[in-house]
């Protein structure tokens, strides 16, 4: 899984040990988890309706059309989460 958590913001661990400090509750790792994979799902399903929105002429625009690029690496996170070891890495340019 990856080092960093809370949009690359900061680690795991000290943001849920500072959540659980300030709530008094503590968050089962899984649940974490299963959030994370949620989330990039969700966010791979709107970069796909946003390039659809350009591509069909509905809203011709160029952040749509490239925001459509996204899910290919949105995609390929989803599954360095699910084979959790971190071994899926994006080749930027």
């Amino acid at each position: 899984q990856a080092d960093y958590f809370v949009a690359l913001a900061e680690k795991a661990e000290p943001f849920l040990q500072a959540y659980s400090a300030a709530s008094g509750r503590s968050i089962p790792a899984e649940r974490i988890f299963y959030w994370e994979v949620f989330g990039n799902v969700l966010w791979a399903i709107v970069t796909l309706n946003q390039a659809r929105r350009h591509l069909s002429g509905q809203e011709p625009n160029l952040e749509l059309a490239s925001l459509g690029r996204l899910c290919a690496e949105v995609e390929m996170e989803v599954l360095s989460l699910i084979k959790g070891d971190g071994s899926v890495i994006l080749n930027r340019r």
